[in-house]
């Protein structure tokens, strides 16, 4: 008995170590879900979990995710089905289905129009997804929309079946593609990838928030010409987009219900005949340049004036037929008719009226009244005449630095924000070379890049030792690659505003439109911010000139977004979401 005792209470012992390890390997089944295939550091951790947590794509059951395994057609039906939840439907118009353990779910999504029967109607359910095939069922099956006059075309689309349906994706800033200007259509998709897709796909369709970059006009309908005169959506407002857009008009709404009509990225009309560029919605400021006919994006308009964009600023050209409306007054804008000028149709004919009462005077347009205001009036008339855009214009002291070919690009913006940090404290302190900073990395002649740890201890370190004004420099990244530009233009932009730091950006240089087709991670400094006419950074920029046939060192101004998802957001949004570096040192 006593042996028979022993052998039983050994057996339990087994049973118990076994289960217990059994608990531990099954721990998604456990209230806290955890995989060992996503770490917590893992670049798709949280759409992983978000699937797995609402039972949208589970586990294997053995502790693993399979987040680089390839997706079955018939489980991306199953993915679909657990979350959409559609009726079920009985007829199969399929030949290779019937053993397939995801049929109820084919069927159904076949019959919302998210799965389509082939010529030999078979669903081919235990063939790999392609990404081209994800990106088909996706915008159909939360009905996405193409975005915001959507031009741009991955280079491997061209002529591709699902051309449309990969532009609506990318529009929509649910995708950015594999490698650079590409998609890869045909490449199978893997859980990981399928997961950031649908999760994205969600939550774009759920929400339809959207985040404005900058001050934004209301108006009345979806024309420029009617706006609200008193209602301005200001950078960094949240607005929910009621209605699909109309050719770059959204209708939305914002917190406080005040409702009506934005088009943030401007619209695109086609320019039939050669127009002059102005400066001004004035006919005053003439550019002495034309356009020729093209597509051209209106931003706003003024005073029979549109304005345009025009590369990385703006002009104005006069809308069709423009004259100089009814009656001119004076300038003392108390409505005192000065002349007729209903046939004159700009400043020459006017200044040689001979009713005019006023010799030399400049045209300013207010309202719909045009007043000819003396040349020595002008300056002090300016402040209630000569219109400019609201927003802000500021500039940090920091010296440019040339990288070494042996160093790279981090040592270089080490010293470049250094620069800045001395010119606040007024000392006289020797900044450090770039060899020296490489040493310190231990990244010196071994063709090895910096990250970003070694960079903010290094700006940390000499700020320390050397008593140096400015902040401790922490890292960040953009924490959620949907939202728009809203963290990267805060913190970058308070940074310098308040003169604490000269932030260092990670981008992927392929999203800056001057370095052409290159494609690789480099750190920036930013010297300036300025909303005036368009949100731009001031970049100062340490690559070697020598490295391309294009010249893109240096310093120069760059927008922060662009309507086709290129400039610095979208070059940090890139770095951050391909790598693991932080993308942000501010």
């Amino acid at each position: 008995m006593i042996k028979l005792g022993r052998a039983i209470l050994l057996t339990l012992l087994v049973f118990s170590m076994v289960f217990s390890s059994m608990e531990n390997t099954y721990a998604e089944t456990r209230a806290g879900i955890e995989f060992v295939d996503v770490p917590k550091g893992h670049w798709a951790y949280k759409e992983m979990m978000y699937m797995a947590q609402n039972k949208i794509i589970n586990g294997y059951g053995n502790g693993y995710f399979g987040a680089n395994d390839n997706v079955l057609r018939e489980h991306a039906a199953a993915f679909l089905y657990r979350y959409l939840k559609p009726q079920d439907s009985s007829g199969n118009p399929y030949i290779d289905i019937e053993s397939s353990a995801f049929k109820k779910e084919i069927l159904a999504l076949t019959k919302m129009g998210i799965f389509t029967v082939n010529s030999e109607k078979k669903f081919n359910p235990n063939k790999f997804l392609t990404r081209a095939e994800a990106a088909t069922i996706l915008v159909k099956a939360f009905n996405l929309k193409l975005l915001y006059d959507y031009d741009f075309q991955f280079l491997d689309m061209k002529g591709h079946w699902a051309s449309d349906y990969v532009k609506v994706l990318h529009s929509n800033r649910i995708t950015n593609g594999t490698d650079i200007g590409k998609f890869s259509p045909d490449r199978q998709t893997t859980r990981e990838q399928f997961s950031i897709l649908m999760y994205n796909s969600i939550h774009k369709n759920q929400m339809k928030n959207l985040m404005l970059h900058r001050d934004t006009k209301v108006y009345k309908n979806a024309s420029f010409k009617i706006p609200f005169e008193d209602k301005t959506f200001e950078m960094g407002s949240h607005v929910r987009v009621l209605t699909d857009p109309r050719n770059g008009w959204l209708y939305v709404k914002d917190a406080n219900g005040f409702d009506g009509w934005i088009a943030p990225y401007g619209v695109k009309v086609d320019l039939d005949k050669k127009a002059d560029l102005y400066d001004a919605p004035r006919i005053t400021h003439p550019t002495y340049s034309s356009l020729a006919p093209q597509k051209v994006t209106v931003t706003s308009e003024e005073d029979n004036f549109k304005k345009i964009k025009m590369g990385k600023g703006s002009k104005w050209i006069p809308n069709e037929n423009l004259e100089v409306p009814g009656e001119v007054f004076g300038a003392n804008f108390d409505d005192e008719q000065v002349t007729r000028a209903s046939s004159l149709r700009n400043e020459r004919e006017l200044e040689e009226d001979k009713d005019s009462q006023l010799e030399m005077f400049t045209v300013v347009t207010k309202g719909d009244k045009v007043y000819a205001v003396p040349e020595n009036e002008v300056a002090r008339s300016s402040s209630k005449t000569m219109r400019s855009d609201s927003g802000e214009y500021f500039t940090i002291n920091v010296s440019h630095q040339e990288q070494q070919r042996s160093t790279w690009c981090g040592p270089a913006n080490v010293v470049q924000a250094l620069s800045f940090h001395k010119s606040i404290s007024g000392s006289s302190v020797s900044l450090p070379t770039q060899d020296t900073i490489a040493q310190e990395f231990g990244i010196y002649y071994n063709n090895r890049g910096s990250s970003s740890s070694h960079i903010k201890a290094a700006v940390n370190n000499f700020k320390s030792a050397h008593g140096l004004k400015g902040d401790n420099y922490i890292l960040g990244d953009i924490l959620n690659h949907s939202d728009p530009a809203g963290i990267l233009i805060s913190r970058v932009r308070d940074a310098m505003k308040n003169k604490t730091n000269a932030p260092i950006l990670l981008v992927d240089t392929a999203y800056i439109p001057r370095y052409g087709g290159k494609s690789f991670r480099h750190y920036v400094t930013v010297s300036g911010y300025k909303s005036t006419d368009g949100l731009e950074f001031r970049i100062v920029d340490p690559l070697h000139r020598g490295n391309s046939s294009r010249t893109v060192g240096g310093v120069y101004w760059e927008s922060v977004i662009y309507a086709n998802l290129l400039g610095i957001h979208g070059a940090v949004r890139a770095a951050d979401y391909y790598g693991s570096n932080a993308v942000m040192i501010y």
